[in-house]
């Protein structure tokens, strides 16, 4: 029984170890051994700054050949990793204390029957502290700290034999890989590639150098440069290659006309013609500061000054990206809202195509807060002393928040991609929901000054803005607050349908008070809607007893030409049914009923007030006692005096 299990105890007899640097007046030595892990097997360790990878030998334990530990001395903490699976586990080290190997694997045993062996035939470490893995099959992958896994670049072509030599080197976002013979060039971002040339040897070594990629062979050292570089020059393959495919896509949409290309047109439309030109101008615009452009051709030098603004830009949201990528846990926040925030601002000063429109849905998606601050900086939102929004952006900018052509399109949302209006609701209703109702209003505002009357690009004829608004909140269900918020986007549209809708959710919800005032606000706004609340709190008056208090202001709520009859028309019809089963001349209604006392002075109030319709009559209605006096003739200038003398005589009545 013992005689098997030997190799296996033999096998994880190893300790991982760890001695510190100390400095003293007479110089730095090590310090003490710290047993960090024990019973474990034999490792390949390779340090980054701040992990430590160890890959089994390739004799190790069977069960041990599956897993490789992620090291991090800064956290101490020891992470259990599978390439295939990914990370299995992850377990803080004792203060001063040691780890064993067997344990930290039993939490995972039940996997690791499920996992392969691993098949590695070369590693190395990228200078942004990744592990690189190449397999006997000629594959390269990417093993990040926290376990995470792609595959960077397939080198094909026949198995590696185990002693066939192999080499790696990151540098600069740029893989490096001599095979047999041949120097394979990778961009470790796109896993395109880059250069493929032929060696004179097969024993080649890589020199860790921070400006260009240095290679160790027996017959001396060689740098590479890559082909159709300009001598001085600094080429950036894959910036590059993303301008230019860029430029190319605004040439497919490019104009059929025949108006010449002008640097005023490639600033303002963004529609670039001539993408060879634009990549030439920004490849010698991204040069470092101090190096001065070689051999730019005359044409594209003045377009070179006039994009430097832009090229600015463009190089600082570069290695505002870098910082992101290399930045620490607690700075990436900060980074992250300044990157969306730059974003913001391009895409709403570019053309809002259907492309653009849904990176923004992907920005507010991935980073909701900060595309909430990014909204905020470019509108520049702010509340006034008296409560109201203030905004402080351009009309180009209210045009692409409100909408344009393209947006008219996918107003409903379009495979989920929403218009900017609509995101910029939504941020409100998360993070400031007490702002959306004044925002609604204040686009209102400015949807009048932005496009001219009658625009065909106008929001004459589309969804009212309050329409938009409130499915933000329908699709947004289940916050607290939400039948407030609807009211108030009602109330902000001061459209009739509208406000008849808020004061009937408010009605209904029992606000009395905000009811009164909504009706005081809007009455006298439109004689109609006037009718209709009045009409409206008249039948909840003729329900119960609620409104008691207020019926002094709700008579003066009442139109000038509602009758007495209309009045008692309202009443009766809304009354509640009387209780089953009494007398019909002696039933009595459910709760309090409303007695003629209540409805007296709003009765009194119409008869003593003469309605307009009757005061329009009111001249052809009365008739005098007598006819009123014939006026004096005038005498007509040429014409003749009759005489005054006539004669006498009977009609054919007999009267004188």
């Amino acid at each position: 029984m013992d005689a098997p299990a030997a190799p296996a105890r033999a096998a994880l007899r190893y300790c991982v170890c760890t001695r510190a640097l100390e400095v003293a007046e007479q110089g730095a030595r090590l310090g003490p051994v710290r047993i960090v892990l024990h019973n474990c097997p034999c490792y390949r360790i390779l340090a980054s700054p701040r992990h430590v990878f160890l890959l089994p030998a390739p004799d190790a334990h069977a069960g041990a050949a599956k897993l490789l530990l992620v090291w991090c001395p800064q956290e101490s903490r020891l992470a259990l990793v599978a390439p295939a699976r990914g990370l299995l586990r992850s377990h803080p080290l004792p203060p001063a204390g040691e780890l064993d190997f067997k344990k930290l694997v039993a939490g995972c045993a039940g996997l690791l029957p499920a996992l392969d062996p691993l098949d590695i035939h070369t590693c190395a470490l990228s200078d942004s502290g990744d592990l690189l893995l190449l397999s006997p099959r000629g594959a390269v992958d990417l093993l990040q700290p926290n376990g995470a896994q792609r595959c960077v670049f397939d080198l094909g072509g026949s198995a590696l034999a185990p002693g066939d030599p192999a080499q790696l080197h990151a540098r600069g976002g740029t893989l490096a890989c001599a095979l047999a013979g041949l120097l394979y060039l990778v961009d470790l971002g796109s896993g395109q590639l880059l250069d493929k040339m032929v060696l004179s040897t097969k024993e080649v070594h890589f020199l860790e150098d921070k400006e260009e990629l240095q290679l160790l062979m027996p017959t001396g050292i060689y740098s590479y440069v890559p082909r159709g570089a300009e001598l001085g020059g600094r080429p950036e393959p894959p910036l590059s290659e993303l301008v230019f495919q860029e430029a190319c896509k605004y040439y497919q949409r490019r104009s059929l006309s025949s108006a010449p290309l002008t640097v005023e047109k490639l600033r303002k439309g963004g529609m670039f013609q001539a993408p060879i030109a634009l990549a030439a101008v920004l490849h010698h615009g991204l040069r470092p500061q101090h190096e001065p452009p070689h051999g730019l051709p005359g044409p594209h030098a003045k377009l070179l000054s006039a994009l430097s603004l832009e090229l600015q830009s463009y190089r600082s949201l570069e290695v505002l990206k870098a910082c992101v990528v290399g930045a620490p846990e607690g700075e990436v926040d900060s980074y992250c809202e300044e990157l969306v925030e730059q974003e913001l601002t391009r895409l709403l000063h570019s053309e809002l195509d259907p492309d653009n429109l849904a990176y923004l849905n992907t920005i507010f998606r991935s980073f909701p807060r900060a595309a909430w601050k990014a909204v905020r900086a470019s509108l520049q939102l702010r509340q006034g002393t008296d409560g109201l929004l203030v905004a402080r952006a351009t009309p180009d900018i209210w045009k692409k928040v409100l909408g344009g052509p393209v947006v008219r399109e996918v107003e409903g949302g379009c495979n989920g991609v929403l218009p900017l209006f609509e995101l910029i609701c939504g941020s409100l209703h998360r993070y400031k929901p007490a702002w959306l109702p004044r925002f609604v209003a204040l686009t209102q505002q400015y949807a009048g000054t932005a496009w001219p009357y009658g625009s065909q690009d106008g929001p004459e004829g589309r969804v009212p803005l309050y329409k938009r608004a409130l499915a933000v909140l329908t699709r947004r269900a289940g916050a607290a607050g939400d039948e407030d918020l609807e009211i108030d986007l009602l109330l902000c549209s001061a459209r009739p349908k509208a406000v008849l809708q808020a004061v009937q959710l408010l009605v209904r919800l029992r606000h009395w008070s905000r009811v009164l005032e909504a009706a005081r606000r809007f009455c006298p706004r439109s004689p109609l809607l006037n009718k209709e609340i009045f009409a409206t709190l008249l039948a909840e008056v003729a329900q119960h007893r609620e409104l008691d208090p207020h019926l002094g202001a709700l008579w003066d709520l009442c139109p000038p030409d509602l009758a007495a009859t209309d009045i008692l028309a309202i009443v009766l019809q809304h009354l509640p049914s009387p209780v089953v089963g009494e007398p019909a001349p002696f039933a009595a209604a459910p709760g309090t009923p409303l007695t003629v006392g209540l409805l007296k002075p709003l009765l009194q109030r119409v008869a003593q007030c003469p309605r307009a319709q009757d005061e329009l009559y009111a001249n052809a209605l009365q008739s005098p006692g007598i006819p009123p006096p014939t006026p004096p003739r005038e005498r007509r200038a040429g014409a003749k005096l009759a005489p005054r003398t006539a004669t006498l005589g009977l009609d054919q009545g007999g009267a004188v």
